[in-house]
């Protein structure tokens, strides 16, 4: 019998021959046909296929493979054939129970004639994640390469190891990870045991003990490899292939022409680490750099390996022992230097046979070429010089005997080098391989010892092995014979070897081609077709000399898979100056040149996209009619044709006056993203009758697209507009004169026209009406304004609840119904009070106070809010941009009366879209009167663009999203949502013991003391400019904390300027400071902030509260080192401003400075519905933090003094434990707040916490306590 025993520490192949008797009198452990196994695996997240590859160590051609399920219900059948690759059973994931924790399938080789079991593996397949999974499941394994023990044995006797872990739950594993089991099928061996070894027992196998506690996916184990007469088991280096899309392939090379089903792959490192998870694969795939991948050997066993491993048959020529070591001869060199050919060589006779080995892992190859790994060698040839390496083992064998000849070793410390001076000495062992690039010359020498019997002319020169004649490139001089290479080229790269007498000279050359990439830029561009635009692209060559000439191109169209040659009017040019490189230029793109573009030189190749698109720009609205006073907005975007956005990164795009007049600042401004974008939004304030028929241009530099304003004046009760800035009476309109300038009242299709604030009359049973529009105010009044009843009809029942909701107004005296008309109509009607003519008032706009800029999504509904006090109480219309709501604009009004003296009305905008943008202005009117309220202004965003950590509801594309701030402590936030502008800004306080004036340097550090000349009078704060250079007005002003609910709304105060308009200093008219920051306001370039006159000039100051609307930091000076804030630097500022400052001379000759109406906008809570602020974030703050920003300190909790945006557990003391613990309280005291006092001493009852603890021998008269 043979007996396996361990040595840990030791790599070596040993011969164990013993008698079966023995074995079987100290150990009766048998081990029965069939062969169990058992095989663990874990169904991998997102896989599609579940695949189970049945291990066939004992399966010959013909055997029959059966795979179950655990009901033992057949799922495939097939017979084995040779040459065939293994069956693999592939069932789709989703067929899978998706409930069940795991599943069960058993494989079974039956004999193909009396289908008796010859081997059955049952799976066990888990769904669990890896940290809950009951059976261990190992994806790789680990041995030591120097510890691996082959154990040689002879066919049909017995085999016994014990496995040398000591634990308590050992187990055996074949090559590709199978448990090997007992014949019940259920239990692991723990001693491998063979009665009588078969050659299907012969390969590896690894022993382990199993980890007791966790879940591990890898196992340490000890590696045995069980041969016979010959070798069972091929080890070889994967080769390895870069695809062209960057994915490593290696492929295990095949070692017979006719495999045999039993053949089985096993992949693993150089460094003893066994990939299961790729097992009997023949080629695996990975997705990793290639400059970083590293080399897989591949072993195969089988019964087609043990084939081709035995001796042949033929008569053999004995060969002679010699002390000479076997020559090496660098045949090949593999791609990129890392893989080589190496031929071992013997001429000590030709019956022998080669054995190669590599690091103690076994027999890699036993043909007298091998291919070796030269990556090791590449990386390690400068930085270690002196490290083992690797090494390669070419041992020579009689092939008759058995008998080791001789063996040398090819070792993984050689290092490329360099030739020195251009030439290279040979040498009896050469350590080096010389490399050289082409075009390179090179001299070898051979030079003979003084002490040798030889001379030049008696040298023999061999090439590869291959004796070399006399050629022109020798030269022999004394001792020395050398071959000169002027230049040299790939086919010259292999072994040059010198031979006088016995002795032989050599060494390894390469000659290595120059590593040529090429890259194209840019990879992708976008265009737009039809605007003379224009695409190029550039490919650069390096490592060939003037390689742009040899660069070829092809082009691959959108949507298609074939190359092409390039588009016929594609200009290619390789520039003399640049001769690495060549240019292709595409002139006016269009859809046909939208595609790939490739360029190639030698096998290297590189991609770039051209994506052309058709893009348009709109406004919305195009005509805005809007009265004069009043705010309008045009939204400008540049879209693809579908309403898509562009791919194309971002355009800028611009307004401007079509009558080339300059914008004017203040009034007619552009609002843009965060930098350049696909949309900007154009605000005309306080629009004029100036601003009648003004054209504005959207354009993004190639396309265009106009806006235009009209300017209708507000025509009281009785009137209509004749279009423009002129009303007339209504019942000039059609009557036969025109009275309108342009006539336009006298146009037919006007005659029937109705205002906004009118309803038409129709007929009503069967009479047509005598006009042809009445006031909504006098619908149900009581009156008949159409002449045939129309205006009365369908008006609500009398309810003495509310008096003025119908056509009649009810008397409160004795319930006695007037017609409402007669309310408030100077006569009394109710007797005897005549209460129908008391309390009279004219319509007046209680909400909204201002206008409104209301930002809804798309899709979403938009709730807008009137309320109107008047007695009596005014019918209330909406307008849009002036005139009727548009048809395509879906709504809802619902308007309610209370009491007599107030209506309130809501407008309700229905799945908004961009149409929707605009002006809408609540009227209310009544006989006499008629008010308007300040305009909403409605925008539509998309309200998609934006996802954590970013968030802006009313982003039109990505570049509008702003990064979610809250105080550092969250990155979960939305746009605000609940809130409304407030009715009433916040006002400053003025205090003359609140404010001082102070001046600073150059460096914003403030100069000590206090200016003089500040006055408060009247809430307006009056300063005679001071001689100091930078003087600045600052305190609180009463406005000072919390700011996060003014984000993106106004700072506004009025400054009036004194002095003339020369001398102007660019320099920060507004600075804020809080919690450690200080950020400056700086009007655009060239503009000056603050205007001034020598009569004095009162400045409207407006500045927005955002880091894109013209604040800085690091400097005051707008013109110096001054960066824009971030939007982290202005949260934090916001959080908690602490001080306020106004720049008093801007001016070279400024005489006077005022300051006056300083308020600040901020919203409150509202149940208004449809409110959204959304530039204004709301985030979820963790525990602790509480506000809009996470500005705030929650209940129990206080800022932090080494960061006031941060907030810690509230401290009694001057400092505190993580936990909000005092450390170190002062005094006797002790205690989590320091209300306590230490042992030994005490505080009077009625004394406060706050008092010393005194010693307890005071408190008894100095008696004992």
């Amino acid at each position: 019998m043979a007996v396996g025993t361990l040595r840990p520490g030791r790599a070596r192949m040993r011969w164990l021959w013993s008698l079966p008797l023995l074995i079987s009198a100290l150990l009766s452990v048998c081990q029965a046909e069939p062969r169990h196994y058992q095989v663990n695996l874990r169904l991998r997240e997102n896989s599609p296929l579940l695949e189970l590859r049945c291990p066939l160590y004992h399966a010959a051609p013909g055997d029959v493979l059966v795979f179950s399920d655990m009901h033992q219900k057949a799922v495939m059948r097939v017979a084995l054939r040779e040459a065939t690759p293994a069956p693999v059973l592939a069932l789709p994931t989703e067929s899978l129970n998706k409930y069940a924790k795991a599943f069960i399938f058993y494989c079974e080789v039956l004999e193909a004639k009396t289908l008796s079991l010859v081997s059955k593996t049952t799976f066990i397949v888990q769904r669990l994640s890896p940290t809950k999974i009951k059976v261990p499941v190992y994806d790789t394994f680990h041995y030591e390469p120097e510890e691996v023990d082959v154990l040689r044995v002879k066919l049909g006797e017995t085999l016994q190891v014990p496995c040398p872990t000591k634990a308590a739950k050992v187990g055996w594993f074949r090559a590709a990870g199978e448990q090997v089991l007992h014949a019940d099928s259920k239990t692991a061996v723990e001693v491998l045991h063979f009665a009588s070894v078969k050659p299907s027992d012969l390969g590896v196998y690894y022993c382990g003990a199993h980890p007791t506690t966790g879940s591990h996916t890898s196992l340490t184990v000890k590696k045995f490899i069980v041969v016979g007469n010959e070798n069972s088991v091929l080890t070889k280096m994967a080769k390895m292939n870069v695809t062209g899309d960057h994915e490593v392939v290696h492929v295990c090379p095949q070692p017979t022409d006719r495999p045999s089903p039993s053949d089985l792959v096993i992949w693993e490192r150089p460094l003893g680490v066994v990939h299961l998870i790729y097992s009997g694969k023949r080629q695996i795939t990975r997705q990793t750099p290639a400059d970083s991948e590293k080399a897989f050997h591949c072993s195969v066993e089988g019964s087609s390996v043990q084939r081709a491993l035995r001796s042949t048959d033929a008569p053999l020529v004995r060969a002679r022992r010699s002390i000479a070591k076997p020559q090496f001869i660098l045949r090949e060199v593999g791609p990129g230097a890392k893989t080589a050919t190496v031929e071992c060589r013997w001429e000590g006779g030709e019956n022998v046979r080669y054995e190669w080995l590599h690091d103690g892992q076994g027999v890699i190859g036993t043909e007298p070429q091998q291919e070796v790994n030269l990556a090791t060698m590449l990386e390690r040839g400068a930085s270690h010089p002196s490290d083992d390496g690797e090494r390669y083992i070419c041992a020579v064998f009689d092939a008759d005997s058995g008998e080791k000849l001789s063996e040398n070793t090819f070792t993984g410390v050689t290092k490329f080098k360099q030739p020195e001076l251009n030439s290279v000495e040979l040498t009896e062992e050469p350590d080096s391989i010389t490399m050289l690039y082409p075009d390179e010359q090179l001299e070898i020498h051979c030079d003979i010892p003084s002490s040798a019997p030889f001379r030049a002319r008696d040298v023999d020169w061999y090439i590869n092995g291959k004796k070399l004649g006399r050629v022109a490139n020798r030269v022999d001089t004394g001792k020395s014979s050398i071959l000169g290479y002027n230049e040299m080229t790939a086919d010259r790269s292999g072994t040059y070897a010198c031979r006088f007498g016995d002795t032989v000279l050599s060494t390894h050359l390469l000659v290595r081609e120059r590593t040529v990439s090429i890259n194209i830029e840019p990879k992708e561009d976008h265009k737009s077709s039809g605007i003379n635009d224009a695409a190029e692209f550039h490919c650069r060559v390096s490592g060939v000399k003037n390689g742009g000439k040899d660069i070829q191109w092809s082009f691959i169209p959108e949507g298609s898979t074939d190359e092409e040659s390039l588009p016929w009017d594609v200009e290619t040019d390789t520039p003399a100056a640049v001769p690495a490189t060549s240019f292709i230029y595409i002139r006016n793109p269009e859809k046909r040149h939208e595609g790939q573009y490739i360029c190639r030189i030698r096998q290297q190749m590189d991609v770039a996209r051209l994506i052309v698109e058709d893009k348009k720009i709109t406004v919305n609205p195009e005509v805005v009619t809007a009265r004069p006073g009043s705010t309008v907005r045009f939204f400008c975007s540049v879209t693809l044709q579908d309403g898509r956005s562009p791919r194309g990164g971002v355009t800028k795009v611009t307004w401007f006056r079509k009558d080339r007049n300059l914008l004017e600042p203040g009034r007619e401004e552009i609002i843009t993203g965060t930098s350049a974008s696909n949309a900007a939004v154009l605000v005309v304030k306080h629009v004029d009758r100036n601003s009648n028929d003004v054209v504005y241009v959207c354009s993004d530099g190639f396309r265009t697209a106009e806006a235009k304003i009209l300017i209708q004046e507000v025509c009281g009760p009785g009137e209509r507009s004749c279009g423009g800035d002129k009303c007339i009476a209504e019942n000039l309109f059609c009557n036969g004169v025109p009275d309108c300038p342009d006539g336009s009242d006298e146009i037919p299709e006007r005659c029937r026209e109705c205002e906004p604030n009118q309803y038409a009359c129709l007929a009503f049973e069967g009479k047509e009406p005598s006009r042809f529009c009445y006031l909504r105010s006098w619908h149900c009044d009581g009156e008949d304004d159409c002449g045939n009843g129309f205006d009365e009809s369908n008006c609500p029942e009398a309810d003495p609840k509310t008096p003025c909701s119908n056509k009649f107004f009810l008397c409160p005296e004795n319930h006695r119904p007037i017609p409402r008309s007669y309310l408030c109509d100077t006569q009394e009607d109710c007797e005897p009070t005549g209460s129908d003519e008391t309390d009279c008032s004219r319509p007046s706009v209680i909400y909204p106070p201002r206008g409104h800029d209301v930002l809804g999504i798309k899709g979403t509904n938009v709730t807008l809010k009137c309320v109107i006090h008047g007695r009596p109480p005014p019918a209330i219309n909406w307008r849009f941009n002036w005139g009727p709501i548009k048809t395509d604009v879906p709504y809802v009004e619902n308007t309610t009366v209370e009491g007599c003296d107030r209506v309130t009305s809501y407008l309700t905008l229905i799945n908004i879209d961009p149409r929707a943008s605009g002006m809408y202005t609540c009227e209310g009117v009544t006989y006499q009167d008629r008010v308007l309220a300040p305009d909403y202004t409605v925008n539509v965003g998309a309200g998609t663009y934006c996802t954590e950590p970013k968030f802006n509801d009313a982003a039109w594309n990505e570049d509008m999203c702003l990064d979610c701030y809250c105080s550092g402590v969250s990155e979960a936030c939305t746009s605000l949502r609940g809130y409304s502008l407030a009715p009433s800004d916040k006002v400053a306080k003025p205090s003359i013991s609140d404010v001082r004036l102070v001046a600073y340097d150059s460096l914003d550090n403030e100069l000590p003391g206090e200016l003089q000349g500040l006055q408060l009078t009247d809430s307006t704060f009056t300063i005679a400019v001071p001689d100091a250079n930078n003087t600045y007005l600052e305190g609180t002003f009463g406005l000072t904390g919390d700011w996060t609910n003014s984000y993106s709304l106004f700072l506004k105060t009025d400054v009036t300027l004194v002095g003339p308009m020369t001398g102007y200093k660019p320099m920060a008219a507004i600075v804020l400071e809080g919690n450690g920051e200080k950020i400056y306001f700086c009007n655009p370039p060239n503009k000056p902030v603050l205007y001034t006159d020598a009569s004095g000039y009162q400045n409207a100051l407006n500045v927005r509260l955002t880091e894109r609307d013209g604040w800085v930091t690091g400097s005051p000076d707008c013109e110096g080192d001054s960066v824009p804030v971030t939007r982290e630097q202005m949260m934090r500022v916001l959080a908690n401003v602490e001080k306020l400052r106004f720049r008093v001379n801007l001016y070279a000759g400024q005489q006077a400075y005022k300051l006056e109406n300083l308020r600040l906008e901020h919203v409150v809570p509202s149940d208004a519905l449809g409110t959204l602020h959304p530039e204004i974030e709301r985030c979820e703050c963790p525990e602790g933090y509480k506000g809009l920003s996470c500005e705030q300190c929650a209940s129990g909790y206080e800022h932090d003094p080494k960061d006031p945006t941060k907030c810690r557990l509230a401290c009694a003391c001057d400092e505190c434990d993580s936990e909000g613990n005092c450390i170190n309280c002062p005094g006797n005291a002790t205690g989590p707040d320091c209300q306590e006092c230490k042992i030994g001493f005490y505080r009077a009852p009625d004394q406060p916490t706050s008092a010393p603890c005194q010693p307890c021998e005071k408190c008894g008269g100095g008696l004992p306590q």
